[in-house]
Parts: C-alpha cells; sequence; structure tokens
C-alpha cells in the first residue's frame, strides 16, 4: 500500500511539473508573438508616414500614374505620348484592408487627383520650372472615367464601383457611374444644360451606353462654393450616399457631397496648391473650406487665357509679354500677377475649345 501511495505521489508530481513547463512554454510563445506584432505595427506605422510624405511630393510633382478608368471619344495616344506618363496604379481589385487611417486616406486622395490629371494633361504650357500643363484633349466629347469606391473605406465596394465621370476639354465633373457587385444594378447620374429651350444631357449617350441614367435635380454652378468645406468623412459620406442611393428617389440629397467631390478631384487637378491644403487637412483630422479660394476657382477659364495668350505671343516663356503684370483675385485678396505666375500656379490649363 505505502509503495502504491508513493508511486502516485510520484506520478503526480511529474505530472503538475509537465504542466508548469506546458504553461511556462505557451506564455514564452505568446510574448514572442505580441512582441512580434508590435513590431510589425511600429514597421508599418513608419512606412505609412514615408510613404504619405512620397505621395504627396509625387503629386504636385505630377508623377503618379493614371490608374483603371475608362475613356470614351479620345484618340490614341502615341508611345512618346505614353512614356510621358507614369506606369498605371490600379485602383478596383479587391484588395482585404483595415479601415484606412488619415494619412492612408489623404494617400488614396491625392493619387486620385494625379489619376484626374494624367488623364487630362498634354504639353507644358511653356518650359519654365513649376509651370503647368495645357489639358491634351479640347473635344467636348471626349471623357474619362476614374474610379472613386475607395473613398467609401468599405471593403465591399471596389473602387471601380463608383466612378467620377470628367469632360476632358476642361476636367468639369458631369457624373458618377454605380454598380453593384455582380453589376446587376448599373446607374449612371448626370447634370443636364439648357439648349435652345430644351433640356439636354451633359454626357452624350456613347458613354455608358445602355446603363440607366438618371439626372440631378440641380445645375453644374456651384450653389454654394465659399462655404464647401472638403475631409475625409464629406468625401468618403459623399461617395457611400452616391452608391447607395435610390434612383427612384431624388437626388437632391446628394447636392452637398458632390459639390464637395468637384471641388476636391475637379478643382484639386486644375490648380497646383488645392489638393496640397486638402490633404494636409485630411492628415491632421481636419477640414478645408474654399472660402476665399472661390475667386480663383471661378477664374480658372480666365487664368487659363492668360497663359494661352502668352504662350501663342511667345513658346520660349522668356520674353516680356509673361512678366506683364495684371490684378487678380486670388485666396481672397487682390493681388497683381503675371503670365508666369499663373501658369506656375494652375496645373491643368484650359486649351480653346473645339467645337463638337
Amino acid at each position: 500500500m505505502g509503495g502504491t501511495d508513493e508511486m502516485a505521489r510520484r506520478m503526480d508530481w511529474t505530472e503538475r511539473t509537465e504542466r508548469t513547463e506546458r504553461t511556462e512554454r505557451t506564455e514564452r510563445t505568446e510574448r514572442t508573438e505580441r512582441t512580434a506584432r508590435t513590431e510589425r505595427s511600429e514597421r508599418g506605422t513608419v512606412r505609412r508616414r514615408l510613404v504619405s510624405a512620397a505621395v504627396v511630393v509625387s503629386v504636385l510633382a505630377g508623377t503618379l500614374g493614371a490608374g483603371e478608368a475608362v475613356t470614351y471619344g479620345a484618340p490614341v495616344r502615341t508611345g512618346q505620348d505614353q512614356s510621358a506618363r507614369a506606369q498605371p496604379q490600379p485602383q478596383g481589385r479587391a484588395q482585404p484592408r483595415a479601415v484606412t487611417e488619415d494619412e492612408d486616406f489623404a494617400d488614396i486622395y491625392t493619387r486620385t487627383v494625379a489619376n484626374v490629371r494624367n488623364a487630362m494633361l498634354g504639353d507644358e504650357s511653356v518650359r519654365r520650372p513649376g509651370a503647368g500643363h495645357l489639358i491634351q484633349n479640347p473635344d467636348p466629347n471626349a471623357f474619362q472615367s476614374i474610379n472613386i469606391g475607395r473613398f467609401t473605406e468599405d471593403e465591399f465596394i471596389l473602387g471601380g464601383m463608383v466612378r467620377a465621370v470628367f469632360r476632358r476639354s476642361d476636367s468639369y465633373l458631369l457624373g458618377f457611374y454605380v454598380e453593384n457587385r455582380d453589376a446587376s444594378r448599373r446607374v449612371f447620374y448626370t447634370f443636364t444644360e439648357q439648349v435652345d429651350g430644351r433640356t439636354r444631357d451633359m454626357v452624350p449617350g456613347n458613354v455608358y451606353p445602355g446603363v440607366r441614367r438618371e439626372h440631378f435635380g440641380w445645375g453644374v454652378n456651384y450653389g454654394n462654393l465659399p462655404g464647401t468645406t472638403i475631409s475625409r468623412s464629406r468625401l468618403r459620406n459623399a461617395v457611400r450616399d452616391i452608391f447607395h442611393h435610390d434612383p427612384n428617389t431624388s437626388t437632391h440629397t446628394l447636392e452637398t457631397g458632390v459639390e464637395a467631390l468637384a471641388v476636391a478631384l475637379a478643382e484639386g487637378a486644375r490648380f497646383q496648391a488645392i489638393p496640397a491644403y486638402i490633404a494636409q487637412a485630411i492628415r491632421g483630422g481636419r477640414s478645408w473650406e474654399v472660402r476665399g479660394h472661390a475667386e480663383e476657382i471661378t477664374s480658372w477659364d480666365q487664368a487659363s487665357q492668360a497663359v494661352i495668350q502668352a504662350r501663342a505671343a511667345d513658346p520660349t516663356g522668356y520674353r516680356e509679354v509673361w512678366q506683364q503684370r495684371r490684378e487678380y483675385v486670388w485666396n481672397g485678396a487682390r493681388v497683381l500677377l503675371t503670365a508666369l505666375d499663373l501658369a506656375r500656379r494652375l496645373y491643368l490649363i484650359k486649351p480653346p475649345t473645339r467645337k463638337g
């Protein structure tokens, strides 16, 4: 009996020892995994910050790619034309991702502006450092769609499921194409205009043919440009609202968001500084308000023509015609600017319109 008890005690001690060792091994493994996760997180944060800085520099220099998009009514680009642009940056592929942080969202925004710019830009307005580019295609019937679905920060809404449609002759944002995941529901929302007393769709029928069309219930001009604010939540909710909108109901609920997208994307593509202001605000968790920039935005056509006229008189950019000062309102202040100043403040410069 005593021998049996002794054997039982030894077995019990052995089991306790093994359990203790297993527990210690488990705790060591968990500590190692926690340390590895922390190190990966820290490395990821540093990478995001480095990428964020690189993206801002790239966008302001106009070097990011054109992205996946659909072009209508545009001539085929030459090999020389293609070589002047960076490689495409796909947006429409499904990739699992966490909720986008402010810096990541700002990067998505700046890349999207670069996509709009690269879809439009042609030659330099003048061969001087910092000068903007002429819009390549003056045909008012040429259009380009740019994927913006990633603004929703929704893993179930891919980039190409919401597309902003721009007129390539002047970077006007004139519509939004929406489709669900299996493309069983497709809707194209567009603006209309009055021509000879009749209402006409501003986007021709060869753009997304056969897709149901619904028209915005307000005009293409801004309703309250100075009061328009841009933020991460405003852009995210604007695209979400467009995606989820019931096409059988009024579109007026979309107006504020659509105007914010027009400022962020169309004006962001046209002007050198506007996307930098917006991206900086998003990174800081703030909003950017148009305010005093409204005057320069509505004077883009006038500023473009001043550059075009100087270019026609002197393509070199060094003669006096580029140095003649005129008064403009810029960021709410009256300032004297030359044609060269304007060429450096505009990223896209409107060419003379070709009649469609």
